[in-house]
Order: structure tokens, then sequence, then C-alpha cells
């Protein structure tokens, strides 16, 4: 009598790791998704990533284990911007003095560092997951698109620079300089004296109004000041802004531009 024994098919590396991240991709694409399970897809999509590269599995495979990773601190991103708006303003002197000086007094930039560390997240990865978030959907599968079609390997830095141009305000609005920041300071002050009670404090009132008087007012005529500042353009596949020679190609890495 003979023994017929079955042999289980025994998948390859190659189908391991893309099961790990098509499982991972449907963990994403889950509507309720917490910040804990966005973070712990992230570390699992590095997870896999590094054992592409201990396998050699080649650069395709390690593309989508990044594209995995960079969606998913995307959503860390767009979960932590959800939890800082709904914290509200800060009202702590410290943030308030890193406020930026295009924003109003007191806006939130970030968590609290101990919130932060109960989820489990720095300081730094939670501002460049919200950087990464701030790319709008549509622009950011057109570089993941790119970059693949390009044969080139995915990498966090280039949708950073990408996600800096597109935080730049096209047009509207005048840039910060360090005299307006004195001024909307001194004002923020300013708004605080309801009552001048004493001569010393007339004394500074008048002080006040004489340094305004002493100032030397220079204003542009509208038709030299500028219009407004456009959007820089970019590199499609590495983020860089393009020179001012504007070659028709990144000189770096031969992509093409986006603005």
């Amino acid at each position: 009598m003979r023994c017929v024994t079955s042999l289980a098919l025994v998948p390859s590396p190659a189908e391991t790791a893309l099961a790990q991240l098509q499982v991972l991709r449907t963990r994403l694409d889950e509507q309720h998704l917490d910040f804990h399970d966005a973070l712990d897809v992230r570390d699992q999509a590095e997870t896999v990533r590094a054992y592409i590269r201990s396998a050699r599995l080649g650069l395709e495979m390690a593309n989508e284990a990044m594209e995995t990773r960079l969606r998913a601190e995307r959503r860390c991103g767009a979960i932590l911007t959800d939890l800082i708006a709904a914290a509200g303003p800060s009202t702590t002197r410290a943030n308030q003095r890193r406020t930026r000086p295009d924003l109003p007094a007191g806006t939130r930039l970030s968590l609290p560092p101990h919130t932060l560390a109960q989820f489990g997240i720095s300081t730094k990865d939670s501002s460049r997951c919200q950087l990464l978030s701030s790319i709008p959907e549509t622009e950011f599968d057109v570089r993941l698109a790119a970059l693949k079609n390009a044969g080139r390997q995915i990498v966090v830095e280039a949708f950073l620079r990408a996600a800096r141009q597109y935080r730049r305000k096209p047009g509207g609005g005048p840039r910060p300089t360090p005299a307006g920041t004195l001024l909307r300071r001194a004002l923020e002050l300013l708004r605080n004296v309801r009552v001048i009670a004493t001569p010393r404090e007339l004394e500074l009132a008048r002080a006040v109004v004489a340094i305004g008087e002493s100032w030397a007012v220079v204003l542009e005529s509208p038709t030299a000041r500028a219009v407004g500042v456009e959007r820089e353009v970019c590199c499609l596949l590495c983020g860089r802004p393009r020179p001012s020679s504007k070659p028709s190609k990144c000189l770096v890495c031969g992509g093409d531009w986006y603005s």
C-alpha cells in the first residue's frame, strides 16, 4: 500500500509581504480608525519595508510598503489636526509666543508634549504627520504615480518638501515682516490699557504717540506693489523648487515640474 503525503504550499517572501501590506491597507480604509490603530499601521508598514529590503524583494515592493507607511502617517496627521481643532485656542503664554504672525493670538499649533507622549508619538513626528496630511489627496496620488512610473524610490523627504511648497499661500495676504510682528505685539499689549490714571501713565502714553509720529512712513505705489506671491513650482518627483534658470526638467532627478 502506497502512502501519499500532501505537501502544503509555502508562500514566497514576496507573497507574504504583499499579504501583510494588503491587510494594512484594509485597516487604513476603515472609516472609524483611531489614532493608535493608524500609528500601529505605520509601524507595521515600516517593519514590512525593512523585511523587503533585507530579503531584496525589489524596488516595486519597497515602494508599496513606503506608500502604505505614508498613507498611515497622513491618516495620523489628519486625526491630530482634528484633535487640535477640537482642543480650542491655547491660553498659555508659551504657546501664544510661539504663534505664527499670520495666525490669531493663541492659535494652537500642536497638542501638549505630554498628550503626544500618551499617544506614543513625538512632537517632531506629530508635526511631520500633519505636514504630510496637508497635501490634497489628488496631488498625493499624482506624485506617487509619477514616482512609480519613473521607476524611482519613494522617499518621505520628497513629500515633505512638496507639502511645505503647498502650504505657501498663493497670492493672498502680505508676508509677515519684523516691523509688522512688533507692531502687532504692541497692539495686543495696548488693547489691555483701558484707563490712564496717573501722571506717569500719561507720560508713557505721550511717549508712545511721539514714537509713532517720529516714524518714517514709506508706502509703495499701487503699480509698484506686488500683486501676490505665486506658489513656487517644484519637482514632481523629488519636490525641489525650480531654479531661476527654469530648466525643462529637474537638474537633480530629471522629473517634471508641478505647480
